[in-house]
């Protein structure tokens, strides 16, 4: 028998509009069906989670898509523009660009224009494409999405016209084109391995920066700006370079990440951002997800830092970040922190002798 106790709290939660821990709990009842081999229940709580409408801090999940001849999706974001952690450098420049075009009526009044064209470049997983999404909702303005790489591997050959069909759209209507991964078409085009379509793309890409409607914002998204064509760089008059989070931003997400969810008293977040030392917003973000899936599959209420710290020490050896030394520091730092080295053992599953032996 599937566990009724879940499904029944699935129905209490969406009753609260809780709907990001719903679908939490609906997938817990999703392994424990396809376990039990129940497949066509697999197939109705699959379609069940589809129709809720997701509250989910991630990015990609709180659109809504509308498909537009292939070229682009224009969306209507949901995500707070407040609940993109920033270090205090970039979060100065977007207050800056927001507070321009929340004020645009009256710089113009005096002939001025507020900034357009805002570049975010950094690490993946610095939350680039979540911070677009944030501004457009911000300013309530809707988000033309361009994935580049897939423009140029479908299309190539008629990337440029297509480059022109998309900006044309900011000259109709208000909106906040995205250019995400802009260094597949923006590369430097004294590149000599580069194709000549491509070159001509580049320079395509300018003409129509130079050209881009005052009444429309576009942002410009990279992991490699080093790649960037100069002539582009300097086309962006505002750039934000988006790093790791610290050790306080850490903390922050995890508090953001885990605030639908009800935590134990013997968790220490701040301990647990110290742990998570060089990982991105986006791999908290799993890691906060993985943890409350599990807590729900193991029939508890609250999540424990057991869970939680089972958790990190999975998405970091995933990724493969974590070789030996920076495991036995991880569990070095748990140990002053009051941990015995029975309990250690359990959470990284090295055996105690193994791990008394590396302790000392």
């Amino acid at each position: 028998m599937i566990n009724i106790k879940i499904f029944e709290e699935v129905v209490s939660l969406l009753a609260e509009s809780k709907n990001h821990e719903a679908i939490l709990r609906i997938e817990a009842l999703l392994e424990e069906a396809k376990k039990k081999g129940r497949h066509n229940l697999v197939k109705t709580l699959k379609s069940l989670t589809i129709k809720i409408p997701t509250t989910t801090l991630s990015a990609q999940s709180v659109i809504q898509i509308k498909p537009d001849k292939g070229l682009y999706e224009r969306v209507e974001s949901d995500v707070l523009l407040e609940d993109v952690i920033v270090d205090e450098k970039t979060k100065d420049i977007l207050t800056q660009f927001v507070n321009e075009w929340q004020n645009r009526g009256i710089l113009k009044e005096l002939n001025l224009e507020p900034a357009n064209r805002i570049l975010l470049y950094g690490k993946p997983g610095t939350g680039k494409t979540k911070l677009a999404y944030g501004i457009a909702n911000k300013l309530d303005l809707p988000l033309v999405l361009v994935q580049l790489d897939e423009l140029v591997s479908s299309f190539l050959g008629k990337t440029g016209k297509n480059l022109r069909d998309i900006f044309e759209v900011a000259k109709n209507e208000q909106v906040i084109i995205f250019l995400d991964e802009i260094d597949t078409v923006a590369k430097h085009r004294a590149d000599d391995k580069d194709l000549g379509e491509l070159k001509r793309v580049v320079t395509v890409l300018l003409q129509n920066i130079d050209s881009f409607s005052s009444n429309s914002i576009l942002i410009g998204a990279t992991n490699h700006e080093e790649l960037l064509d100069r002539a582009l760089w300097r086309r962006f008059p505002i750039k934000a370079k988006l790093s790791y989070p610290d050790q306080k931003n850490r903390e922050l997400l995890y508090k953001l990440f885990l605030k639908n969810f009800k935590i134990k008293t013997n968790v220490d977040l701040k301990l647990i951002s110290i742990l998570s030392e060089g990982l991105s917003g986006y791999e908290i973000f799993e890691i906060c997800n993985g943890a409350m899936k599990n807590t729900i599959l193991s029939r508890e209420k609250k999540i424990d830092v057991k869970i939680l710290l089972k958790s990190i020490l999975n998405n970091i050896n995933n990724e493969s970040k974590l070789n030996k030394k920076n495991t036995y520091e991880i569990c070095r730092i748990l140990n002053k922190s009051g941990f015995s080295i029975t309990e250690i053992s359990k959470i990284s599953n090295i055996p105690y002798s193994t791990l008394a032996d590396n302790l000392k």
